[in-house]
């Protein structure tokens, strides 16, 4: 595709065709983004799983983790946090504070079921789910399960343990309904949310923070990710980001990111993203929060235009997945733990591994659609 091609695809437009029900025009760049980081994340921990059951084949999904400094993770916060803001920031001024603060509580409880049920339906299967012997046993959290299930159910309804992937949502049933202080706060200055919730990130970087046991996604690191997410709903919405000169920005985002991959492979050679100084995952270091910067940049230049996306079935399908995004990563964590248990009966294989990775995305995109057809309530007379 030539500069002029480009230009067209990307940006200078008005974004959105479809409206959201107060009126406002609503740009499918962002859900397209969030379901293909939510599909992303899906493929990212089908491929984790795999790699502890024992699927050493080099024929196997390469994520963004392969190639930087963040994860498809570092969008699902971002995002959420960067459309719940959003949302209620628009009703807030009608609203008031308490009842935004009501409305966030609620649904960080409905946040709370949904997880709980997703949990369930693991957990109803632990008895058949993963080999013993394997390392996934251990690394999932099942072995934890069944040695003494009273205990592990109680710890995880009061936020103690977890089985793996499940991290994410705990954390934001803690941050949703410090919302409606958020939007308290940026009605005083629009910064001001933004640099208490950045010194918070800062201070845990330093080892100022209450040690918690969160070996994944600790909240004092995280929440920085959310909260800068509703920053730019507020104060720059992706709606209204525009490229005077796409073709040479991209060149020059390409360029960094390059460079970033190539000081990865020779400074740290063969170390994981998270495991790289100043890049820690479980707090969100710094340079991890650099490279999530720039790819988003990288995305939004990428993605096409609103009217181009509905124009083709497989990136409406992504539209779906994007706006039934907790729905979607939920069932992509049921998901992935079957299709790990059956890759344990050959975890050499990878027509096998290439199977259940499409088939899940296949799931996915299709869920995706059926959810969002169950939102619109369609039974409802218009």
């Amino acid at each position: 595709m030539g500069a002029a091609g480009l230009s067209n695809l990307v940006q200078e437009r008005p974004a959105g065709t479809q409206t959201t029900s107060g009126g406002a025009p609503r740009d499918l760049r962002i859900d397209f983004l969030r379901g293909f980081f939510i599909l992303h994340l899906c493929a990212t921990h089908f491929t984790w799983f795999a790699d502890l059951v024992g699927y050493d084949s080099p024929f196997k999904f390469y994520g963004l983790p392969s190639f930087g400094l963040s994860s498809p993770a570092e969008f699902f916060v971002f995002f959420s946090g960067y459309v719940m803001v959003l949302v209620l920031g628009r009703s807030f001024d009608k609203a008031g504070f308490l009842l935004t603060q009501a409305r966030t509580i609620d649904r960080a409880w409905s946040l709370y079921v949904l997880n709980l049920f997703t949990f369930v339906i693991v957990a109803a299967g632990s008895g058949f789910l993963f080999d013993p012997q394997t390392r996934l046993f251990v690394a999932s959290g099942m072995g934890r399960l069944l040695a003494d299930p009273s205990r592990f159910i109680l710890d995880f309804v009061t936020f103690r343990d977890n089985l793996a992937f499940f991290e994410i949502l705990r954390n934001y049933i803690f941050f949703i309904p410090l919302i409606a202080l958020f939007l308290v706060l940026a009605r005083v200055k629009p910064w001001l949310p933004i640099a208490l919730s950045g010194l918070v990130w800062l201070a845990h970087q330093l080892g100022m923070t209450a040690r918690l046991d969160y070996p994944t996604f600790n909240p004092f690191g995280w929440q920085f990710l959310f909260f800068l997410g509703g920053t730019v709903a507020l104060t720059k919405p992706l709606t209204t980001w525009t490229f005077p000169r796409p073709v040479r920005q991209l060149a020059l985002c390409l360029a960094l990111l390059a460079f970033i991959l190539l000081m990865k492979l020779v400074l740290f050679p063969g170390v994981q993203s998270e495991n790289v100084p100043f890049a820690s995952k479980t707090d969100v270091g710094p340079l991890r929060m650099l490279h999530f910067g720039l790819v988003l940049y990288t995305a939004m230049l990428l993605v096409p235009a609103s009217a181009w996306l509905q124009r083709f079935m497989l990136t409406r399908a992504v539209i779906g997945v994007g706006q039934t995004s907790l729905e979607c990563f939920c069932l992509s964590s049921v998901l992935v733990y079957l299709g790990a248990h059956l890759l344990g009966h050959a975890p050499e294989s990878a027509a096998l591994y290439w199977g259940l990775l499409v088939g899940m995305l296949v799931i996915e995109l299709f869920a995706g659609r059926l959810f969002g057809w169950f939102k619109r309530e369609p039974w409802r007379v218009r």
